[in-house]
């Protein structure tokens, strides 16, 4: 049911002796960064509300988190399910009914409450509150921008014929037009458009409801992995950390945890950019990976000279770049329904 993802691919719940080795050798402690549904699942089982089946597979799964004695941050998670996708702002009395009750559902497992406060290398987790997502907004944004061009790409076909000529308009469309070239969402590109059916859920293919909130889903999927990132290299309150994401979203899992961190490239005490392995091994590039590579060359040359030339994104364009998106994608679904 529940999948895990680190920096170097699939991976399980660390071990308590894992936990406790990282602690005690680097002080590092280990942190398991769940997503929406998650949350909403572990939320569910403190209201009671589950189905038997479900109801089961989160017992077990606080039994597991519980046995290795990671940290649970959910952080993120609630995020996405309190935060408004036209006015982006948290809605404040949701977010704090939903951690109340996650932190009820995490403490129910036998010795969990009393675990962290025997545990000296772990500190007390500060509350989720609504302004403390307010600086990772720009970032979304980007991400959400990125999933909706990709699927407005995807309009005109995802067949073999057309898997370099879309990975090229996308890259084209980053580069001049956003103004900001990513890793991730990249990832998620080369996935759609390479033949991974599920990776198309990311945009909505697939699903029932093929709409925007599709997109916004996929979006946070890539914010999520990005975050995973970020805290493997950089510290979080200033303590060192192992992060390992945790999802029960099937498309997720199988386009990012074919991703690799690399590492990271440091420009200056503000700018250090994360170098990301992109995984292009999909059907539609057989045969193809040369021209593949060049495509992955360039957007790398160009990425760099962007960071040497200090460009910065104003708001406003982002803005209004998701603004000319989302009409166009809402412009295309409303024919194609007539």
């Amino acid at each position: 049911m529940y999948t895990c993802v680190d920096s170097k691919g699939p991976t399980k719940i660390p071990s308590r002796s894992e936990v406790v080795r990282l602690a005690a050798g680097e002080g590092v402690l280990t942190a398991l960064v769940v997503d929406a549904n998650v949350c909403l699942d572990l939320a569910g089982l403190s209201r009671g509300n589950l189905p038997p089946r479900i109801r089961d597979e989160v017992q077990q799964f606080v039994q597991d988190i519980a046995a290795s004695g990671a940290d649970v941050l959910p952080g993120f998670g609630l995020a996405e399910l309190c935060l408004d996708r036209k006015t982006w702002t948290l809605n404040a009395s949701k977010l704090e009914s939903l951690e109340r009750n996650i932190s009820l559902a995490i403490d129910s497992a036998p010795g969990r409450a009393t675990q962290r406060m025997q545990d000296n290398a772990v500190e007390e987790i500060e509350p989720v509150n609504v302004e403390m997502f307010r600086p990772y907004i720009p970032l979304f944004q980007i991400f959400y921008a990125s999933l909706l061009k990709v699927s407005l790409i995807g309009t005109q076909g995802f067949s073999s014929n057309r898997a370099i000529s879309n990975i090229q308009a996308f890259l084209r469309w980053m580069s001049d037009d956003l103004g900001c070239v990513s890793a991730l969402p990249l990832q998620a590109a080369v996935a759609i458009f390479g033949g991974d059916s599920l990776a198309r859920r990311l945009i909505g293919v697939g699903r029932q409801a093929h709409a925007l909130p599709a997109v916004w889903g996929g979006a946070w999927d890539v914010f999520y992995v990005y975050q995973l990132y970020h805290a493997t290299l950089f510290q979080i309150g200033g303590v060192p950390h192992y992060p390992v994401f945790v999802t029960k979203d099937r498309a997720c899992y199988d386009v990012f945890s074919r991703s690799r961190l690399q590492g990271a490239i440091r420009f200056d005490e503000q700018r250090s950019p994360l170098s990301i392995g992109v995984a292009s091994d999909y059907p539609h590039y057989e045969g193809k990976q040369e021209q593949v590579a060049q495509l992955f060359k360039t957007t790398a040359l160009s990425r760099v000279q962007k960071l040497v030339d200090d460009e910065r994104m104003e708001q406003a364009h982002l803005d209004a770049t998701i603004f000319r998106l989302e009409s166009e994608w809402q412009r295309l679904h409303s024919e194609g329904a007539t």
